[in-house]
């Protein structure tokens, strides 16, 4: 859909800052869009996205790096039933 995208990017997180650059380096890590979403969103653990085939590690330890980067406290939730 966004062929400028299909490469890989170095995300950063430092205190406040946080960066994420197109990279020429080798992948720690590689994950699907909607892994990428989940994570964002605060809702799935890296662990368990892997386990289920959305996230593989290149690199030891990127993928606690990467869960510990998308933690969120509290958890979202769903106030209404569907």
């Amino acid at each position: 859909m966004c062929p400028a995208n299909n490469r890989t990017w170095c995300l950063r997180a430092d205190g406040d800052s946080v960066t994420c650059v197109p990279t020429e380096q080798m992948a720690d890590l590689t994950l699907t869009v909607p892994a990428l979403s989940s994570l964002y969103f605060g809702g799935m653990s890296a662990h368990d996205l892997a386990y289920a085939g959305h996230i593989t590690q290149h690199a030891e330890g990127a993928l606690g790096r990467l869960s510990r980067m998308f933690r969120s406290d509290p958890e979202p939730h769903n106030s209404f039933g569907f």
